[in-house]
């Protein structure tokens, strides 16, 4: 069931390549592209704190 709905999410909305702050090292933050699956209505990263509004 999740593979069906999220191989129909892929083919209606394509993974986007958006520039992102990689923070997994704390002593070198850089920013990085990455290919999102999920955005928010503006077309940005959807934060953590976000996914309890979705």
């Amino acid at each position: 069931m999740v593979v069906w709905a999220l191989k129909r999410h892929i083919e209606r909305y394509s993974p986007v390549e958006i520039e992102i702050d990689d923070e997994t090292d704390l002593r070198n933050p850089r920013r990085r592209l990455a290919k999102l699956l999920f955005l928010s209505s503006t077309v940005n990263p959807i934060h953590r704190a976000d996914w309890a509004h979705i």
